[in-house]
């Protein structure tokens, strides 16, 4: 028998057999051979709608069916269950091509909105990868996009990069550039969205977003507008969507009016949020440093960790189940009446939100930003193991009600200073309204007015249980708050007893004398069983001190983590108070080249 694979879509398998092989090309043909000749039509090959096999019978011989039109060559980058692939190259792709490899490239992406010929004719199936050419750019006519919808559990879809293929002497990251004001008014719809085909089980991965530009107010309907990756809604059947190692930056928008407002609480560069349990965005640089620096919302989803985020006026915006190992850093003034944070939980589910590794500085002195702002109605927060640095509202923890009642809400070995550096003199847990059950536990603080404030509108319960501890600063005495407290930094960088933000590690005890400064209680292993429960990962972060989130290399603009290796507690007895212990350990990993600090 010899078997021959002839495809829908043109593509040609010549026949095979035990004793000779003709390749695969468009162009053969089989001749007729026999005398008995049957056609099948089969179903279900990888992009391969139907497929007619013409039996021949011929002498008896054992038969192989050639597979060579079912599946596209992938890189050895993309994630597993990714097995075929299209190769996008904007400057010198053609649409004409079959995009199946580097060398017959498609010129757009079928989801593209000028995308023409075998390229728009295209539908995506489950396990398809779009594989872009490393630092070409994708100009603004071709948004707004979609992302392959093709996506099945165990075959996600895969917008992606070939490291081993790209323009000029080194591989960067593909751009998506939406040409700033002279290009693509993302205020109607992001750069990349799934608003066409609502899609699901998708990875973006390495790519970078630039030239975001909003020239009109953006729509507060859904959270597919003034982004650069977006789901179509608040809330939908969206599953399994993964944000990785992606580089947003260089946004900009109209003038701000009435009629052109902030969307910081509308809307994020990256949104991924309809599902709670299998969307997450991570090991990502959002970084507005060549931005407006005047607004914008950074990143949503359920599930994120290992951020870089800087100058944007919301950070962590909304009810999320973790954000973790992550740094948040110059923050900048909201516009627009838009409340800026960087940590706002707020929300009526019934959620559990696990806080803990994460290095911020929010630098909004006398403006409304609040450093971790917790407005729900009955979830349950945990934060620990956070350096919490210039807070420039003052108020630290503020701890209140989203619509009525509040949730449960503990804070433990965080260091923080509460105020702006280097004279804080705010609070450091704030009670702001409604009924939270508040536990704060084995803290260090540096302030110089009260550790603890319960404002008038607040009824919560609050319990410290540890340490014992007084002090006498400019506010008066203080005892037992859940934690100890310097009045004022120490020193200036490293150096015997100091502690004070410009450190290797900032507030960290480096020494004998400035760990007695900062003390010891009892372990907290009871918290960390609890947080087990709840995810084993969060539990075993809980049984080290902090990673400090992670290192920024400015050159490359990637992330690299832990930026600091943490240092494990004992497993009985007391621990350091704060989110350092002192001991062996704790050193940085090796850098890579190019690292720039991110203590500011």
């Amino acid at each position: 028998m010899r078997y021959r694979v002839i495809s829908a879509n043109a593509l040609v398998c010549s026949w095979r057999d035990s004793a000779s092989h003709i390749p695969c090309s468009q162009d053969v043909l089989e001749p007729s051979k026999g005398v008995s000749d049957r056609t099948y039509t089969m179903n279900g090959f990888p992009h391969i709608s139907i497929v007619k096999v013409t039996r021949t019978v011929l002498a008896p011989v054992a038969f192989t069916l050639a597979a060579c039109a079912l599946s596209f060559a992938c890189p050895a980058s993309v994630p597993a269950g990714v097995t075929n692939c299209y190769y996008i190259d904007y400057a010198n792709g053609s649409d004409s091509a079959n995009g199946l490899s580097q060398t017959t490239p498609w010129q757009h992406a079928p989801g593209m909105a000028n995308a023409t010929g075998n390229a728009a004719g295209h539908t995506p199936g489950p396990g398809e990868g779009w594989i872009f050419k490393g630092g070409v750019a994708v100009g603004s006519k071709a948004y707004p996009m979609n992302v392959p919808w093709g996506g099945a559990q165990g075959h996600p879809d895969y917008m992606g990069y070939d490291a081993a293929w790209y323009a000029g002497g080194s591989w960067a990251r593909p751009i998506f550039d939406g040409g700033g004001s002279a290009g693509y008014n993302a205020a109607n719809r992001s750069l990349v969205t799934d608003v066409s085909h609502h899609a699901s089980y998708v990875i973006v991965d390495n790519l970078e977003f630039t030239g975001i530009y909003f020239g009109s107010a953006c729509s507060n309907s859904g959270p597919y507008t003034c982004g650069a990756v977006s789901q179509y809604s608040y809330n939908g059947s969206d599953v399994n969507w993964e944000i990785k190692n992606v580089y947003v930056h260089g946004w900009s928008h109209c003038s701000f009016s009435a009629q052109c407002g902030d969307p910081g609480n509308e809307s994020s560069f990256l949104w991924a949020k309809q599902d709670s349990v299998n969307s997450s965005i991570h090991d990502s640089v959002i970084d507005g440093s060549d931005s407006s620096q005047d607004c914008c919302n950074a990143a949503a989803a359920w599930n994120e960790y290992n951020m870089y985020i800087a100058y944007v006026d919301n950070a962590v915006f909304g009810e999320i189940n973790f954000f973790h190992d992550s740094v948040i850093t110059n923050m900048v003034p909201p516009s627009s009446g838009v409340h800026g944070n960087c940590i706002h939980l707020f929300g009526s589910s019934n959620v559990t939100e696990l806080i803990y590794n994460n290095y911020v500085t929010c630098f909004n002195t006398g403006t409304p930003d609040e450093m971790f702002l917790v407005e729900e109605d009955s979830a349950t927060v945990y934060g620990f193991n956070n350096v919490l640095v210039k807070d420039g509202h003052g108020t630290m923890f503020e701890l209140g009600q989203n619509n009525g009642g509040g949730g449960n809400y503990t804070f433990f070995n965080n260091t923080t200073q509460c105020g702006v550096d280097p004279n804080p003199s705010g609070n450091c847990v704030t009670g702001k309204n409604g009924t939270p059950t508040v536990m704060v536990s084995n803290n260090f603080f540096i302030t110089s007015g009260a550790p603890i404030n319960k404002e008038s509108g607040s009824s919560w319960t609050i319990s410290e249980p540890s340490p014992n501890f007084s002090i006498a600063c400019g506010s008066g005495s203080h005892s037992n708050f859940g934690g100890t407290l310097i009045c004022a930094p120490v020193g200036s960088g490293n150096g015997t007893g100091n502690l004070n933000i410009s450190e290797t590690y900032p507030f960290a005890p480096q020494d004998s004398t400035a760990a007695a400064s900062v003390g010891t209680a009892n372990g907290n292993g009871a918290l960390c069983g609890n947080i087990a429960s709840i995810n084993a990962a969060a539990g075993a972060a809980c049984w080290s001190d902090t990673t400090l989130g992670v290192a920024y290399d400015p050159n490359a603009h990637v992330v690299s983590f832990p930026a600091r290796t943490p240092i494990a507690h004992a497993p009985t007895g007391a621990w350091q108070n704060g989110a350092y212990e002192f001991g062996q350990g704790g050193g940085a990993p090796a850098p890579p080249t190019g690292l720039a600090a991110i203590v500011n």
